[in-house]
């Protein structure tokens, strides 16, 4: 998984995150779409991990470049939330919005929500519909066993 960064990052954290598969680029943060553009399209991340969106042609560029890829962009947010990123769509790309909380360090929670949803991807196949009525029946079997040991 290709990663590109187009925010500034605490240099604590950065160390520790960057590898050969993550691109650091927070100029693109005040930069305008067309470089945003130039580096989606030239480095083909398969997640984009920003504060801002970029714009839509950006974002089309983009998926026009990587026809193949299962990208997806993962939005840095900034209030306080519980529970897991919000899941939204933006030019055809899911967008993972994460949102602040006191267990994890704000610029690593976009890297685990990224690693998260590429690791379901990996394991699903993309298939959210075998996911979801894979924990369907998870969730009936738990509940029988629950109801099972509550007569007993």
């Amino acid at each position: 998984m290709r990663i590109l960064i187009a925010y500034p990052v605490d240099e604590d954290v950065l160390l520790a995150i960057l590898n050969d598969n993550v691109i650091y680029r927070p100029d693109l943060q005040t930069k305008g779409s067309r470089f945003v553009t130039k580096a989606l399209t030239e480095l083909r991340p398969d997640v984009l991990i920003a504060q801002e969106l970029p714009d839509e042609q950006a974002v089309q560029s983009w998926v026009s470049a990587t026809p193949k890829s299962a990208r997806f962009i993962v939005q840095k947010g900034n209030i306080h939330q519980d529970g897991e990123a919000r899941q939204s769509w933006f030019a055809g790309v899911p967008v993972f919005t994460t949102a602040l909380n006191d267990r994890i360090h704000p610029d690593i929670q976009p890297l685990s929500v990224a690693e998260r949803v590429h690791t379901e991807r990996l394991v699903w196949g993309g298939d959210y519909t075998l996911r979801v009525s894979f924990l369907k029946v998870k969730k009936h079997l738990l509940c029988s066993s629950v109801r099972a040991l509550s007569i007993l």
